[in-house]
C-alpha cells in the first residue's frame, strides 16, 4: 500500500482537506495570498481591457464613417465622369456621322466637277508678254545721279585775315589783354596808371 501524503509545512499525516474561506485556520490563511488583492488586480486589468476595446471600437467606427463618406464622394465623382464620358461619346458619334456626310458631299462635288471639266473644252493660254530688255549702265546714267562739288566747299581762311586778326589783338591795351571775367581791370590799378601815362606821353608828342 502507498504511504499517505504528508504535509510539508506542519508534517501532519495524512493531509486534511479544508474548505477555503474565512473559517480557515490562521496558519492555513498565511499560506495563501489574500483573495481581495487578486480580485482588485483582475478588476483593474479587466477595466483597462474594456477601456482599450471601447476606444478601439470608437476609432473603428470613426474610420468606417470617414471611409463611407469618402466612398460616397468617389461614387458621385465616378457617376459624374461617366455621364460626361457618355455625353462626349454621343457628341463624337454625331461628329463622325456629320464627317461622313461631308465626305460624301465632297465626293459628289468632285465627281460633278470632273464631269464638267471633261465636257468643257480647254482654252489655249495666251503667250506671256515680252519682258523689257535690260539697259546698259551708260544709258541708265542720268544728270541727277552726277554730283558736282565746288571749290567753295574747301575754301580756307586767307592769310590776310590772320594778319588783320593779329593786328587787332595788338591794339588791345595790355590791362585788357590779360584780364578775364575772374580778374577784372579794377583789380590791377597799376596797369591802368601805366596806360594813362602812355596816353599822356603820346598827346605831349
Amino acid at each position: 500500500m502507498s504511504q499517505p501524503l504528508k504535509c510539508i509545512e506542519c508534517g501532519v499525516q495524512p493531509i486534511r482537506l479544508l474548505k477555503m474561506g474565512p473559517t480557515m485556520p490562521e496558519q492555513v490563511k498565511e499560506m495563501f495570498t489574500p483573495i481581495h488583492e487578486d480580485i482588485q488586480k483582475i478588476t483593474k486589468d479587466l477595466g483597462r481591457s474594456i477601456t482599450f476595446q471601447a476606444r478601439q471600437r470608437a476609432n473603428l467606427f470613426m474610420g468606417l464613417t470617414k471611409k463611407e463618406r469618402h466612398f460616397d464622394r468617389l461614387r458621385e465623382a465616378h457617376n459624374e465622369q461617366k455621364a460626361k464620358k457618355d455625353n462626349y461619346k454621343k457628341q463624337l458619334e454625331t461628329a463622325y456621322e456629320l464627317l461622313q456626310a461631308k465626305d460624301l458631299e465632297i465626293s459628289a462635288l468632285k465627281s460633278s466637277l470632273t464631269v464638267a471639266q471633261q465636257a468643257t473644252p480647254l482654252f489655249t493660254q495666251a503667250p506671256p508678254p515680252p519682258q523689257p530688255s535690260m539697259k546698259s549702265a551708260d544709258t541708265m546714267t542720268t544728270p541727277s545721279m552726277i554730283r558736282i562739288f565746288s571749290d567753295s566747299m574747301y575754301n580756307r581762311t586767307p592769310k590776310s585775315d590772320k594778319t588783320e586778326k593779329k593786328k587787332r589783338i595788338s591794339e588791345i591795351p595790355a590791362f585788357l589783354r590779360f584780364t578775364t571775367p575772374a580778374n577784372p581791370p579794377h583789380m590791377f590799378p597799376h596797369l591802368a596808371k601805366l596806360e594813362a601815362a602812355k596816353k599822356s606821353a603820346q598827346h605831349s608828342q
